[in-house]
C-alpha cells in the first residue's frame, strides 16, 4: 500500500478533531487552532471528516466548491458549529415553553382546588 505525502499529518489532525466532536465549542477552537490546515484539505480528507462527524447534511458535497489547492473546510465547520448552537437554543426555548406550560397547568389546578379564578395569570 502506497502512502501519500502528508498522510500521517492528516490523520493526526483528523483524530484530534474526532476527540472534540462531542463538544461543539472545543471543536470550533480546534478548527481555529488548525485553520491553515482546514482552509485547504484534499477532497478525500474532506469526505472522511464528513463521514466521521456524521455531518453529511451540513458538510455538503464539496466537489462544486473544490479549488486547485483543495477544499476550504473552515466555512463548512463554522456552519456545523452554528447549527449546533441553533439546535441548542431551540431546545432551550422548547424546554422553557414546556416549563411555563407545566407551571400554568399546576397553577390552574391549585386555583380550582381553592375555588379561585385564574390567579396565576394576574
Amino acid at each position: 500500500m502506497r502512502m501519500r505525502p502528508g498522510f500521517h499529518t492528516d490523520l493526526q489532525v483528523i483524530f484530534g478533531m474526532l476527540k472534540c466532536r462531542q463538544d461543539a465549542e472545543k471543536l470550533r477552537e480546534y478548527v481555529e487552532q488548525h485553520r491553515e490546515y482546514f482552509e485547504s484539505v484534499d477532497l478525500e480528507t474532506y469526505q472522511a471528516v464528513r463521514e466521521l462527524l456524521r455531518s453529511e447534511k451540513i458538510l455538503r458535497d464539496a466537489r462544486k466548491d473544490r479549488k486547485e489547492t483543495g477544499v476550504n473546510m473552515c466555512k463548512a465547520l463554522e456552519d456545523l458549529y452554528q447549527n449546533g448552537v441553533d439546535t441548542g437554543m431551540g431546545q432551550k426555548i422548547e424546554q422553557g415553553v414546556e416549563r411555563a406550560e407545566e407551571y400554568t397547568a399546576a397553577c390552574r389546578r391549585k386555583d380550582e382546588r381553592e375555588g379561585r379564578n385564574n390567579t396565576c395569570m394576574n
